[in-house]
């Protein structure tokens, strides 16, 4: 197949055409290579369903051939100047098992994929797989709105696509003359502004497909204002950044990392990890997860100034943020780990509000596993201190007895580090802070707690989902050899 910039796949003949016509029109003005690769354009059997007669008696098509509507298809794409492709799957409404058709009803078309169909899918998988091989162009698919069959099977092929190789530049376009019938979208979207010119090409490549309009709009005049009021709207399972910091935690930071694999969330996400002079970590590293090209990890050498302590963690997650390349950025110390939908809530919360600053709750514990349900607060050095702290916390809605659950943020608490999530951009404006003198040490100062006066001082919103997906083990210190196991405890 030619070198192309985009690559659109469309379910059906017109799908891609009634989706993202303005875009592509503007895409093709400024001089983008643009193919339109039809999947399920092939022709049905011998033989229709009654269903399928249906159809056609309101296409107003009289055989199983779908050589008319590729016709369409053909007319429409050279109408707006873009390259085609079709293939020989055959449409939903054609397909059978055994002599026995699939799908019998509009109600068929809007269920379950049939079980038959997930040979199907592999077989289109197969083929997109070599269309695209060795070309760059970004991919559109589509997102599956009103779920139909084979709308929700080229979305699956889509999605399985950019989970095996997350270089893929994939986007996936909101389906026209479907409703949406998902609740929440794990993703960001975004609409590409085009001129009345652009809106004017895609009615004028639309209006060839005269077997459809009756059926999606009855006149040509309620198709135009379909497509006026119609927003084309693209998602993007924008990429995200794990960030850990770890010295001498080999034994426990494949806990953290198999958290992070476990996210339920279809974002590309990748897991920096920053060695902090740690030879037996590296060695770990390279043994198990050398392969994994999602996870990435820097060996940072220590010099003879370099000591133990909030600034030079402070300086190592900098460090680790400047060499981020992805949208946004979140941290995991070494002995935390996520839930599984941390960051899918954290994104869906971002998505919704539109805050580069969200973050969750947490869960405290002891080192071994067990709820942290004691009536003090660990991090404070005196005990009496600890106990103010805690009566503290709960009068104020931060800490509530019997639970192991902390409010991070509530009532201007101090929001822990492995509970961000950030966009890369507001965090190279406002990095960790590396000026913690000595007398702010002694009196607990850390690098997460100054970075959140930072943010609160900047006046810049931050957002809480108020999801508790984060779970905190207390002892150590994620940049000291000799951790202690009960600090804090």
């Amino acid at each position: 197949m030619q070198k192309y910039n985009h690559i659109f796949f469309s379910a059906h003949l017109d799908d891609v055409i009634g989706s993202c016509g303005q875009t592509i029109s503007k895409l093709l003005q400024s001089g983008e290579r643009i193919c339109v690769v039809t999947i399920f354009a092939g022709d049905g059997g011998h033989d229709l369903s009654a269903f399928a007669k249906r159809l056609h008696t309101r296409w107003k098509i009289e055989d199983s051939s779908a050589s008319i509507r590729r016709q369409e298809d053909i007319s429409a794409c050279k109408c707006l100047g873009v390259d085609f492709k079709h293939l020989n799957f055959s449409d939903a409404i054609y397909r059978k098992s055994e002599n026995n058709f699939l799908y019998t009803s509009s109600v068929d078309l809007f269920s379950k994929i049939h079980n038959v169909d997930l040979n199907t899918k592999k077989s289109i998988s197969k083929k997109i797989l070599s269309i695209i091989k060795n070309n760059s162009a970004t991919l559109y698919f589509p997102m599956g709105f009103g779920g139909h069959v084979d709308h929700k099977m080229l979305h699956d092929v889509g999605l399985n696509i950019l989970k095996q190789d997350c270089n893929k530049d994939i986007r996936f376009y909101r389906d026209f003359s479907y409703r949406n019938k998902f609740s929440r979208i794990p993703a960001y979207s975004f609409s590409v502004k085009s001129s009345k010119e652009h809106l004017q090409n895609k009615i004028n490549a639309f209006n060839k497909y005269k077997s459809q309009i009756s059926t999606l709009f009855g006149t040509i005049d309620n198709m135009y204002k379909y497509f006026v009021r119609f927003k084309e709207t693209f998602y993007t399972f924008t990429d995200i950044t794990v960030i850990t910091v770890s010295r001498g935690r080999s034994q426990i930071i494949d806990r953290a990392i198999r958290s992070v694999r476990k996210q339920t969330i279809f974002n590309r996400i990748f897991h920096l990890i920053i060695i902090d002079d740690c030879v037996d970590t590296l060695r770990f590293l390279e043994q198990k997860y050398n392969n994994d090209h999602k996870i990435k990890w820097i060996y940072v050498a220590r010099n003879t100034k370099d000591t133990n302590g909030p600034v030079h963690l402070a300086k190592l997650r900098n460090f680790a943020i400047r060499n981020t390349r992805t949208k946004w950025v979140s941290m995991l110390d070494d002995d935390n780990e996520y839930e599984p939908k941390h960051l899918q809530y954290l994104f869906e919360f971002a998505a919704k509000t539109n805050f580069d600053l969200v973050h969750s709750w947490h869960k405290k514990f002891f080192w071994d596993g067990k709820p942290f349900l004691e009536k003090y607060w660990p991090y404070n050095k005196d005990k009496n201190e600890q106990k103010a702290k805690y009566i503290d916390y709960v009068r104020r809605g931060i800490l509530q007895p019997g639970s192991n659950i902390v409010k991070d943020g509530f009532d201007n608490n101090t929001i822990d580090t492995s509970v961000w999530l950030t966009k890369t951009k507001t965090i190279l404006n406002y990095p960790y802070p590396e000026n913690i003198s000595k007398k702010e040490t002694i009196n607990n100062m850390t690098e997460d707690k100054k970075f959140y006066q930072s943010i609160v001082n900047s006046g810049l919103a931050i957002g809480c989902n108020k999801k508790t997906t984060m779970r905190y083990y207390l002892g150590g210190y994620s940049t000291e050899f000799n951790t202690v196991l009960n600090r804090g405890t």
